[in-house]
């Protein structure tokens, strides 16, 4: 007999009443960033909320928390459309064999 998972709606877990246990990283966020796991964790549950289990909506927070601690660094640096590249590639040519020896 499979035991009976609760229903959590989207607007609890969207506003972090419920399931609270997978914020592992909310220590390292400021109040921005939680607001914007916050926000893609409701559009996540909005979007595929009745396909998740409560250990999967558990994982997507420290999923989205991770992330958000990673683009944070990202985000502090300085960068704007017009800036040129910090490298650029480029293509040389070798001389092949046969412009060498040239073709009799």
């Amino acid at each position: 007999m499979a035991a009976a998972l609760p229903m959590v709606s989207v607007d609890a877990f969207a506003h972090g009443h419920h399931l609270r246990q997978g914020a592992g990283a909310k220590n390292n966020l400021s109040q921005e960033q939680l607001q914007e796991v916050e926000a893609k964790l409701a559009n996540i549950i909005r979007k595929y909320g009745k396909r998740l289990s409560d250990e999967e909506k558990v994982h997507l927070r420290k999923i989205v928390s991770h992330n958000e601690v990673m683009l944070a660094s990202v985000r502090s640096f300085p960068l704007k459309n017009g800036d040129t590249p910090a490298s650029t590639l480029r293509i040389t040519f070798a001389p092949s064999s046969d412009t060498k020896k040239g073709k009799d």
